[in-house]
Protein backbone atom coordinates (compact mmCIF):
# COMPACT_ATOMS: atom_id res chain seq x y z
CA UNK A 1 0.00 0.00 0.00
CA UNK A 2 1.34 2.93 -0.77
CA UNK A 3 1.59 6.11 1.63
CA UNK A 4 -1.24 8.77 1.32
CA UNK A 5 -0.51 12.34 0.01
CA UNK A 6 -1.89 15.41 -0.76
CA UNK A 7 -2.61 15.13 -4.77
CA UNK A 8 0.18 18.04 -5.57
CA UNK A 9 2.58 15.91 -3.59
CA UNK A 10 1.59 12.66 -5.45
CA UNK A 11 1.63 14.23 -8.65
CA UNK A 12 5.32 15.70 -7.97
CA UNK A 13 5.81 12.03 -6.84
CA UNK A 14 4.64 9.99 -9.65
CA UNK A 15 7.31 12.75 -12.22
CA UNK A 16 9.77 11.84 -9.33
CA UNK A 17 9.73 7.55 -9.85
CA UNK A 18 11.83 7.84 -12.52
CA UNK A 19 14.89 9.38 -10.84
CA UNK A 20 14.66 8.59 -7.42
CA UNK A 21 16.37 5.37 -6.36
CA UNK A 22 16.40 4.86 -2.57
CA UNK A 23 15.15 7.11 0.40
CA UNK A 24 17.20 6.89 3.49
CA UNK A 25 15.49 7.24 7.06
CA UNK A 26 18.18 7.03 10.47
CA UNK A 27 16.83 8.27 13.80
CA UNK A 28 19.49 8.68 16.82
CA UNK A 29 18.81 6.71 20.04
CA UNK A 30 16.63 9.12 21.94
CA UNK A 31 15.61 11.34 19.33
CA UNK A 32 11.95 11.97 18.02
CA UNK A 33 11.70 9.21 15.31
CA UNK A 34 8.80 12.24 13.48
CA UNK A 35 12.48 14.27 12.73
CA UNK A 36 14.54 11.42 11.43
CA UNK A 37 17.99 11.82 9.25
CA UNK A 38 16.90 11.65 5.43
CA UNK A 39 18.77 10.78 2.86
CA UNK A 40 17.82 10.56 -1.01
CA UNK A 41 19.70 8.47 -3.93
CA UNK A 42 18.65 10.21 -7.41
CA UNK A 43 20.09 9.15 -10.64
CA UNK A 44 18.70 12.06 -12.79
CA UNK A 45 18.23 11.33 -16.97
CA UNK A 46 20.12 13.23 -19.12
CA UNK A 47 19.40 16.59 -19.27
CA UNK A 48 18.08 16.80 -15.61
CA UNK A 49 19.77 18.41 -12.94
CA UNK A 50 19.12 18.53 -9.52
CA UNK A 51 17.81 21.63 -8.98
CA UNK A 52 15.13 21.05 -11.69
CA UNK A 53 13.87 18.14 -8.88
CA UNK A 54 14.93 19.37 -5.28
CA UNK A 55 12.21 21.50 -4.39
CA UNK A 56 9.81 18.39 -5.24
CA UNK A 57 11.92 15.88 -3.91
CA UNK A 58 12.16 18.21 -0.22
CA UNK A 59 8.15 18.57 -0.36
CA UNK A 60 7.41 15.07 -1.03
CA UNK A 61 9.66 14.26 1.74
CA UNK A 62 8.63 16.55 4.05
CA UNK A 63 4.99 15.68 3.43
CA UNK A 64 5.75 12.03 4.19
CA UNK A 65 7.56 12.58 7.38
CA UNK A 66 4.75 14.75 8.08
CA UNK A 67 2.26 11.92 9.01
CA UNK A 68 4.88 9.62 10.50
CA UNK A 69 2.60 9.47 13.49
CA UNK A 70 -0.16 7.79 11.48
CA UNK A 71 2.40 5.92 9.12
CA UNK A 72 3.24 4.17 12.65
CA UNK A 73 -0.01 3.15 13.46
CA UNK A 74 -0.51 1.84 10.11
CA UNK A 75 2.68 -0.54 10.88
CA UNK A 76 1.38 -1.43 13.59
CA UNK A 77 -1.91 -2.83 12.22
CA UNK A 78 0.03 -4.47 9.69
CA UNK A 79 -1.13 -2.67 6.92
CA UNK A 80 3.14 -2.07 5.25
CA UNK A 81 5.15 -5.06 4.48
CA UNK A 82 8.43 -4.87 6.39
CA UNK A 83 10.58 -7.19 4.53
Amino acid sequence: MMPQTSPPVHSAAAALSSAVRHVHLAARIGEPVDRPWTGVQVILPPGMALPDVEGAIRAVAAAEIGRMREFRSELIRGEHAVC
